[in-house]
């Protein structure tokens, strides 16, 4: 969400993947428009044809190429994670808000530790897949104590075929 008259830590030319791999996506980001996206509100400015580059841009180079998504909400921007692009400034009075989501492999390791932001809550209404997807079979043992529990009670566990 972009606040009234201001930025956030979008604002600096950034990617959402570190990681380059010539000719291969490791993953794919999809920005939800909850909000028109306008000049005055901040717009995402993205720079064309760069998710192959490992430096940033200057300043100056990507705001001379960039180009702005300029879009009514309800759109969907699929984009190369690998692709620099930057939050404008907000120069209205309203919060504009967009939801990004990111599309990884699935040996990637989610960046958010979601079981242990849960905390416990409601786990019993979801599914062992559910789990799974959220990464409840994948948290990184904390101590030798949780290394060594009973396989059912591993906080890291790997399919069983």
């Amino acid at each position: 969400s972009m606040p009234p008259n201001k930025t956030n830590f979008s604002k600096r030319i950034h990617v959402d993947s570190p990681r380059i791999i010539q000719n291969y996506i490791t993953n794919l980001g999809a920005t939800i428009l909850l909000d028109d996206f306008t000049e005055e509100n901040g717009a995402t400015w993205f720079l064309p044809g760069s998710q192959n580059r490992m430096e940033p841009p200057s300043e100056e180079e990507f705001y001379a190429n960039a180009e702005r998504l300029i879009e009514k909400a309800g759109t969907i921007w699929f984009f190369n994670a690998r692709i620099w692009h930057a939050g404008g400034q907000n120069q209205t009075q309203d919060w504009r808000h967009a939801l990004t989501l990111n599309v990884v492999r699935p040996w990637m390791k989610q960046r958010i530790d979601i079981p242990r932001a849960m905390n416990n809550k409601d786990l019993n209404s979801l599914s062992k897949k559910a789990k799974q997807k959220l990464g409840f079979y994948a948290q990184v043992p904390a101590n030798y104590d949780e290394y060594y529990v009973p396989f059912e009670q591993r906080k890291y566990q790997q399919k069983i075929e």
